[in-house]
């Protein structure tokens, strides 16, 4: 991805990915999903990582 530059404070992901669902009831059920699970198992172990959901945006 492309760099990411802060203008305050000091989170520095250096790779930002950004998904876009129809509502926040359609991400929960994808992220609890059960053919989600191992792929989140992997993420977990291998991946310093940050999920946040952001409304509207």
């Amino acid at each position: 991805g492309a760099e990411v530059e802060n203008l305050e404070g000091d989170w520095n992901p250096g790779r930002l990915v950004v998904f876009e669902f129809p509502s926040i009831d359609d991400i929960r059920r994808w992220y609890e999903a059960d053919e989600y699970q191992p792929l989140l198992a992997l993420r977990e172990r291998t991946a310093n990582t940050t999920l946040s959901i952001v409304e509207g945006v």
